[in-house]
């Protein structure tokens, strides 16, 4: 699209109203106290050469430059606001008056760039995180921090908060733009107005790691099940792991993982209740949901933040209404914790350092985090209303399945739930302090017996007796029933 001299016109008219919003920002101490701390904390998570080049954009009036400036780093600051840039020269600082969607700097010009409490001012964020992406060396930091919306401040309410967005939708921009998410934190502080909520993001520019439009394909997948024609679509990025796995099957006209497919198929019935607990990018959620039609219900759990993304996507792509899609994890206990983000499978994401797998070499060297809920599916389900028919409960949490099974005792016995699908990851077991046979031991003693799933496997069944082991290296699904559940 190219604009025409009008439509410039417009803009820098619009441009200018956005300048004239802003306001100086005098230091606090509130403020530089969590400068300084968030700082101390990107610098234990990248490594940075002397006297690097570093951007503060929406400098306010110096108090990370002068930070920068202490560890002996060549700062440079940028700010909208004239009464703030003339502050800052005065204490001999090299700042400008620039609007940080349009930066005049060379490409792969800055070592780091700090852009705290600036990018929700910002009228259009994707395209200032691409700009960003451009002045930072290849191999280059970018610490961002916005705040949540909706909290006790409100500021999405503010004249000059333009992008005030949710957390997933933020990593999924700076993904977009070609950064690699080293590390995600939940700031939480009160301030006179309540309590507020904030989100700092470290992030290192990866030139190979940008996704291409040509990574992402939609597919379009058919099948019968209980004689009805069944379609669905799924957006699928064959730069990540498992989705181009996913991709290879659908592609050659094959079911990605077909032992599962075909069970959900065989047993879920319309009107039926499906769970996805580890729901990846919604395969299974949506394939759960076509079936069960619009009066049948899907939950979906999903912790990790970019594949929560991916798997809304997919049932917007769907135009589905019947799923309610969780952005936490389940287990065992309610409280807040950590999901190790897995560098090098998106869909190995898991409660345990991903990095001591040891297939799992990016992960290792570059340990990503996301802050989460965990509760159990207990007491969620508690809070849904009225659920009947209770079919499948899928479960896939890379190791954490006993945790799970052991914070839905009361949901399994009070719905009778007749199939439930669990994936077998021996090593994410031991790494979660439990195994195998510890989770089979504790289904036997809630009246479940264990069939083995594997692609070979027909419509019959082969119970899977206790103290007898499927013998591979790789992980597996078994699913968990009774004989009185199983068609003769």
């Amino acid at each position: 699209m190219k604009l025409d001299k009008l439509q410039i016109q417009k803009l820098e008219q619009f441009l200018e109203k956005i300048k004239n919003d802003t306001y100086p920002e005098p230091s606090t101490l509130l403020h530089s106290q969590i400068t300084q701390q968030m700082f101390d904390v990107c610098l234990k998570q990248i490594s940075l050469p002397p006297a690097a080049k570093i951007l503060d954009i929406g400098c306010g009036q110096g108090v990370a430059l002068e930070i920068f400036k202490k560890h002996g780093f060549a700062p440079i600051g940028i700010t909208l606001n004239n009464e703030d840039v003339a502050i800052c020269q005065q204490k001999g600082y090299e700042v400008y008056q620039m609007d940080q969607s349009f930066l005049d700097f060379a490409d792969d010009y800055f070592d780091f760039v700090w852009c705290r409490h600036c990018l929700e001012h910002s009228i259009f964020p994707y395209f200032t995180l691409q700009e960003i992406y451009r002045v930072i060396k290849n191999e280059g930091y970018l610490y961002i921090e916005v705040p949540a919306p909706d909290t006790s401040c409100r500021h999405q309410t503010n004249k000059n908060y333009y992008s005030v967005l949710g957390k997933s939708m933020w990593l999924d921009l700076i993904k977009r733009s070609g950064f690699e998410i080293l590390q995600v934190l939940d700031i939480q502080f009160n301030v006179p107005a309540g309590p507020d909520i904030y989100w700092g993001m470290i992030q290192k520019k990866i030139r190979s790691t940008i996704t291409s439009k040509n990574s992402v394909k939609i597919i379009n997948f058919k099948w019968v099940s209980n004689s009805d024609n069944q379609e669905i679509n799924l957006s699928l990025d064959s730069n990540e792991f498992t989705q181009k796995m996913m991709l290879n099957y659908f592609e050659k006209g094959q079911v990605y993982e077909s032992e599962i497919f075909q069970l959900i198929s065989r047993f879920l019935e319309v009107n039926d209740c499906f769970i996805d607990i580890g729901a990846h990018i919604g395969y299974y959620s949506v394939l759960a949901a076509k079936i069960v039609g619009s009066k049948g219900k899907v939950f979906a759990f999903e912790p990790e933040l970019s594949n929560h993304q991916k798997t809304l996507e997919n049932i917007t792509l769907n135009h589905l209404n019947n799923i309610k899609l969780f952005n936490l994890a389940v287990g065992s206990e309610t409280k807040q914790t950590q999901i190790f983000v897995n560098q090098d499978n998106d869909g190995g994401h898991a409660l345990w350092d991903v990095g001591k797998h040891p297939f799992n070499k990016k992960s290792l060297n570059n340990q990503t985090m996301q802050n989460t809920q965990l509760s159990t599916l207990d007491n969620i389900l508690s809070q849904a209303g009225n659920i009947t028919n209770l079919k499948i409960i899928k479960i896939d949490t890379e190791g954490g399945e006993l945790d799970v099974v052991k914070g839905a005792v009361n949901t399994i016995r009070k719905y009778d739930v007749p199939y439930i699908i669990c994936e077998i990851n021996r090593f994410g077991l031991q790494q979660m302090g439990t195994n195998e046979t510890e989770l089979r031991e504790f289904m036997n003693s809630l009246g479940y017996e264990t069939y083995l799933l594997t692609s070979n496997s027909s419509n019959q069944l082969v119970r899977l007796p206790m103290g007898k082991y499927y013998e591979t290296s790789y992980v597996f699904n078994v699913l968990f029933t009774r004989q009185s559940f199983i068609p003769q």
